[in-house]
């Protein structure tokens, strides 16, 4: 699937969240105007906690550059939960993740961002990627994504 041109208007979206371990609904437009926002997807919860880890306990340095960071998987707001509550030796992130984990169910989102792979078998059909989206709404690619050799965990 083709990336989207930068620079351009970031595609909005809203949908459920993993927010401090509890449930609860995060939309791009909630950021508008006031933040950059780093948006991470990865394929998958309790395989890809490597992809998180960095990011959540580096949310004090975003913050200080006025960023907040997004992870976001097609895996349900459910199963952040508990990937969040697990042990590392589970795969999980040991109750220690700092940022908002978003849910794309239908993948109608990451599609949007040009991440979803359609062909690639359930589940993780999204493409480790990173994409920063400045406060007027523009967006850029900032980080290639990444082959599915190097995506095997």
């Amino acid at each position: 699937m083709p990336l989207l041109q930068t620079p351009g208007p970031a595609p909005d979206f809203a949908t459920h969240a993993v927010v401090n371990g509890n449930i609860g609904h995060i939309g791009l437009k909630d950021y508008q105007g006031e933040k950059y926002v780093c948006l991470v997807f990865y394929p998958m919860d309790f395989v890809y906690a490597e992809s998180i880890t960095p990011f959540s306990n580096r949310v004090e340095e975003f913050n200080k550059v006025n960023c907040t960071v997004l992870a976001m998987s097609t895996d349900s707001v459910y199963s952040h939960k508990a990937f969040v509550k697990a042990s590392r030796a589970d795969g999980g992130l040991e109750g220690k993740c700092k940022i908002p984990l978003l849910a794309d169910r239908s993948g109608k989102i990451s599609k949007k961002y040009g991440v979803f792979d359609a062909e690639e078998e359930l589940p993780g059909r999204l493409w480790l990627s990173l994409m920063t989206v400045a406060p007027l709404d523009i967006w850029s690619l900032a980080a290639c994504q990444l082959t599915r050799s190097l995506m095997t965990p």
